[in-house]
C-alpha cells in the first residue's frame, strides 16, 4: 500500500473527542471559580451577576471558548455567550468610550485580578515566622509596577515626547 493511503486509513479524532481532551487540559490548568452564593430564587439579579463574575474570571485566566466554560461551570452554551457579551459590555464600559475600550477594560479586569492574588500573597508572607525583606521588596515593587500598568492604561501619566526639526 502507498503511504499517501496508510495515512488517510488512520481515523482521525472526532471534534467531540478533541474537545473533550482540551476541556479536561483546561480544567487541570485552570482552578474552577467559587459556586454561586444567592439562588437564583431567591434574587435573579444577583445570581446572574454572581455567574457573570464566575466567567469574567475564566476569561481573564485565558479560558474564552463558551463550551469549555460552560463544562467548568456547568452551564449551556448559549448561556456562557450571554454571559459573555456582559463581560465585554463591562470591560467597554470600564476602558472608556473609544474602540479600544474592551481591550482596555479587559487588561484592567485583569490587573485588578493579579493585584488581589498579589495582595494575598502578600498577606500569607506576612505569616512567616521570619519574612525576607527581599521577598517583600518584590512584592511591593510588584504593586507599584501594576499600579504604574494602571494609570498607563487610564491614561494618567503624561509622556512628553519633544522632537526637534532640523
Amino acid at each position: 500500500m502507498p503511504a499517501a493511503q496508510q495515512k488517510r486509513s488512520v481515523p482521525k479524532p472526532s471534534r467531540r473527542v478533541l474537545a473533550g481532551k482540551s476541556v479536561s487540559a483546561t480544567m487541570r490548568r485552570v482552578h474552577r471559580p467559587p459556586e454561586t452564593t444567592v439562588a437564583a430564587q431567591d434574587d435573579k439579579a444577583l445570581h446572574e451577576e454572581q455567574h457573570t463574575s464566575r466567567v469574567e474570571m475564566l476569561m481573564l485566566k485565558g479560558v474564552t471558548r463558551p463550551d469549555i466554560i460552560g463544562a467548568m461551570l456547568d452551564l449551556g452554551t448559549r448561556t456562557v455567550q450571554r454571559y459573555q457579551d456582559r463581560v465585554h459590555a463591562r470591560w467597554e464600559i470600564t476602558g472608556g468610550g473609544r474602540t479600544i475600550a474592551r481591550f482596555r477594560g479587559e487588561a484592567l479586569a485583569r490587573l485588578d485580578l493579579i493585584e488581589q492574588e498579589t495582595w494575598s500573597q502578600h498577606a500569607a508572607l506576612g505569616s512567616k515566622l521570619d519574612p525576607s525583606p527581599k521577598d517583600e521588596a518584590k512584592f511591593l515593587k510588584l504593586l507599584l509596577d501594576i499600579q504604574g500598568q494602571r494609570a498607563a492604561l487610564l491614561a494618567l501619566l503624561w509622556q512628553i515626547d519633544f522632537r526637534v526639526a532640523d
